[in-house]
């Protein structure tokens, strides 16, 4: 089951769950702003920000093979077609964006800003 999320990825008021293309979609977008070792039910779960990403001048193919893995874990996700990962070190901002084949065969996009 995956909760509704609003149109800035929060939690949407009420009990609405997202069936289909649209869970998948959510379900990535949360795994991307989880931090791993934030979740205390799986610790495991959530991508290596802190040091990995965060906390060293990556070249970007690692980075975005560390993406990659992350999301290739995300329930629905059967493989991932597009990773773009861009940090701004003048606004210290991370920013993912990424497309991914669903089980089903529809493509799901996704974009994050941390």
């Amino acid at each position: 089951m995956t909760r509704t999320l609003s149109a800035g990825d929060d939690l949407a008021p009420g009990f609405a769950v997202a069936d289909g293309t649209e869970a998948v979609r959510q379900r990535v977008v949360q795994r991307l702003r989880l931090f791993r070792g934030e979740a205390f039910t799986d610790a495991d779960a959530g991508v290596p920000y802190i040091p990995d990403l965060l906390g060293a001048r990556l070249p970007s193919a690692l980075a975005a093979s560390i993406v990659r893995s992350v999301l290739l874990s995300v329930d629905g996700v059967e493989d991932v077609l597009r990773i773009e990962v861009d940090l701004d070190g003048s606004t210290r901002q991370l920013s993912i964006d990424v497309e991914a084949r669903a089980d089903d065969g529809t493509t799901v996009g996704a974009s994050v800003t941390l």
